[in-house]
């Protein structure tokens, strides 16, 4: 899978008719919402690609967000990312 296209077709989701523009950012996001509490989001809440998902994501997929701009989690924004990962891996 091309993460690349993945996040630009993720960001082009929020347009209409969203099936026929990108039917790969599609079936991800299906797959996901499908996981329900199994699956966990985080994102960054500055950052770009990530405001794209959740604006593509909706409601559909449970996310969560960390107070940074930095998509790699850098800083204090690392401790808060590792708290994240240690309570939805237990």
């Amino acid at each position: 899978m091309n993460i690349t296209s993945l996040i630009k077709g993720l960001s082009r989701i929020v347009q209409t008719d969203q099936e026929s523009r990108n039917p790969l950012a599609s079936r991800v996001l299906t797959a996901i919402a499908a996981w329900q509490t199994d699956a966990a989001v985080i994102l960054a809440r500055g950052d770009a690609t990530a405001i794209a998902f959740a604006a593509a994501a909706g409601a559909a997929v449970p996310l969560e967000t960390i107070d940074t701009d930095s998509h790699s989690f850098t800083g204090p924004a690392g401790a808060a990312l590792e708290t994240a990962l240690r309570r939805n891996l237990a």
